[in-house]
């Protein structure tokens, strides 16, 4: 593993990890015993070799040490600082097995792990081989189109083995050792599992408190489901407490926007309006057939991806795996965030006009040839996907507005509320565009639409004050 991944910022597509734990962690004293750890990271190699050097890769949400061996051996230890980093230690080794055994990714080779903070080294920790390799970051710039359309490729054969992986339920990959920890799981089929070693159970999240701290956060499990519709009908269950909404809510949007805003009201309305859309759109033919069980990466940024630092399209190594979950698809597709492609940008859309590039500046010149090459890679991507991977292809083909509620499974900040405000409005007045049968079961009247531009003109504007 790259030494660069860890002292950088944690990817901002991990959405598990509270805002507030990285100041968390750095509060956090580990009491971590150095000395027995290079011991038991010598004991994991052939020959016992001696640490002789230990270099510090401190993240701002776990700590790590780059291991060498006097026989030139190199191995990472991280040591997990927050709560949902410790929660997620079980799961991610086991991820890591699972996919260096059943498929061809190139994953970290965990070598040790223990998730008892009281064993003897004093805290969680995760030893794993060092990847060898750069990450992609350090080259991508000048790399030549070709070589940057293989490794699209190379990605999208990873991805096609992903997709073909059968998991029996939703939730995060658990080793069947450390079940017993877990509230419920569904272990693997023997035909996916020849060894029996690996199960489904549950997804860990830290709950939102008032005051963003994470000690006074409450980790909550959710999950497993068997079926998407009991996935889908978790949705309904996530009935906000009055206390919860208040806080999280009301404290926040009222203090940021000065808006008239009960949060009570409004939002068990919007709850009882998606838990009505819900079972119509989980037994839509077309959300159907893309709601499979899928493990993926969370977002493939391009310091996830090791190269080779001479032959650059030589992948060693996919790393960032700490918070893969299995999930249906159709909230799992996505174009990978390596390829810079715009948030807005849907499957098939036109290339970029060149009409007046004699005219622009040089600088305009050099953004819209910017746009084009990222446009470029996009349909490359597309192109792969639709000969190659065609489940992921129709999952981004969708229509989102069949998928996006189950985006919204947690409304724990006035942003959620109001996207998911918005999204019902969007849902409703599209209802017969979308191919969605009958009339729509709900409907907005006229005072909730003016009150819900008021309300989303204020909190964008508070937002924009906020940044500047």
């Amino acid at each position: 593993m790259s030494s660069k991944r860890l002292t950088k910022r944690r990817s901002d597509h991990d959405e598990s990890i509270h805002p507030s734990e990285a100041q968390q962690s750095a509060q956090r004293k580990l009491e971590l015993d150095l000395h027995k750890l290079r011991c038991l990271a010598s004991s994991l190699l052939d020959g016992n070799p001696i640490c002789v050097h230990v270099d510090k890769l401190n993240s701002e949400f776990s700590r790590g040490f780059l291991l060498t061996m006097d026989n030139g051996c190199k191995l990472i230890a991280r040591i997990p600082c927050t709560r949902t980093e410790q929660a997620f230690l079980a799961s991610e080794v086991a991820t890591l097995k699972y996919l260096r055994q059943y498929t061809s990714l190139p994953v970290p080779n965990v070598l040790a792990w223990n998730s008892d903070k009281t064993n003897e080294i004093g805290s969680e920790y995760l030893i794993i081989e060092k990847t060898p390799g750069v990450v992609l970051k350090d080259l991508w710039g000048n790399l030549s189109t070709l070589d940057r359309y293989s490794i699209i490729e190379k990605i999208v054969a990873m991805e096609t083995e992903l997709a073909n992986l059968d998991f029996p339920a939703f939730g995060a990959l658990y080793l069947r050792g450390s079940a017993s920890a877990q509230p419920k799981y569904y272990p693997l089929a023997s035909e996916r599992d020849c060894g029996e070693s690996f199960c489904v159970g549950p997804i860990y999240k830290l709950s939102q408190t008032d005051d963003n701290t994470e000690s006074s956060g409450e980790l909550k499990s959710f999950g497993p489901w068997l079926s998407f519709e009991n996935f889908a009908s978790y949705f309904g269950q996530q009935q906000v407490t009055t206390q919860t909404i208040r806080q999280s809510v009301e404290n926040k949007f009222q203090a940021m926007t000065q808006v008239h805003f009960d949060p009570i009201d409004e939002t068990r309305a919007l709850l009882e309006k998606a838990s009505i859309l819900t079972p119509i759109l989980t037994s839509d033919n077309r959300v159907q057939r893309v709601s499979k069980p899928t493990l993926w990466h969370s977002g493939l940024p391009l310091d996830d991806i090791l190269v080779s630092a001479t032959q650059p399209t030589n992948i060693l190594g996919i790393i960032g795996w700490q918070s893969a979950k299995i999930l249906p698809l159709f909230l799992q597709a996505q174009f990978p965030k390596f390829l810079g492609t715009s948030r807005s940008h849907k499957l098939g859309d036109s290339m970029p006009s060149l009409s007046g590039f004699a005219e622009l500046s040089p600088e305009q010149k050099q953004s819209v040839l910017q746009n084009q090459d990222t446009a470029a890679r996009t349909r490359y991507y597309e192109m792969c996907i639709f000969d190659y991977n065609n489940p992921v292809y129709e999952a981004l083909n969708l229509d989102p507005k069949l998928t996006e509620l189950y985006r919204y499974y947690e409304l724990s900040t006035e942003g959620d509320i109001l996207g998911l405000y918005s999204y019902l409005i969007s849902v409703s007045a599209e209802w017969d565009s979308l191919g969605l049968s009958g009339d729509c079961p709900f409907q907005f009247t006229s005072e909730e639409l003016v009150q819900f531009q008021k309300q989303h003109a204020q909190f964008s504007d508070a937002l924009n004050t906020k940044s500047s």
